[in-house]
């Protein structure tokens, strides 16, 4: 099931984090709930959301970025998500990434 993160899968996600780094994977999910980078709030239009694919209830499998940002697109503002995948732990810039409008 795909979820939003909440702070109660933190430990899942540890341990997702985890296995990535055992088989030598350089990527890992952000492990706090709230984005330190655009975190949602009541009057911002551009921010950032984080989902999971979850297992059983507990296990994470997987999970990408959402940030939401207003576009204006032939004459209309729309709401626009990207799609982002974790990047390397030392490297801020590196993302794979998929636009959608709403």
């Amino acid at each position: 099931m795909i979820t939003r993160f909440e702070p109660a899968m933190a430990d899942g996600l540890r341990a997702f984090n985890n296995r990535l780094k055992a088989s030598g994977v350089p990527y890992q999910f952000p492990e706090h709930s709230t984005p330190a980078w655009l975190p949602p709030q009541d009057s911002r239009r551009t921010f950032q959301e984080y989902y999971l694919a979850v297992e059983d209830g507990e296990t994470v499998r997987g999970g990408y970025i959402l940030k939401w940002q207003e576009f204006h697109i032939a004459g209309v503002t729309k709401p626009v998500g990207y799609v982002h995948l974790p990047s390397r732990k030392d490297s801020s810039t590196e993302s794979t990434a998929l636009w959608a409008c709403s």
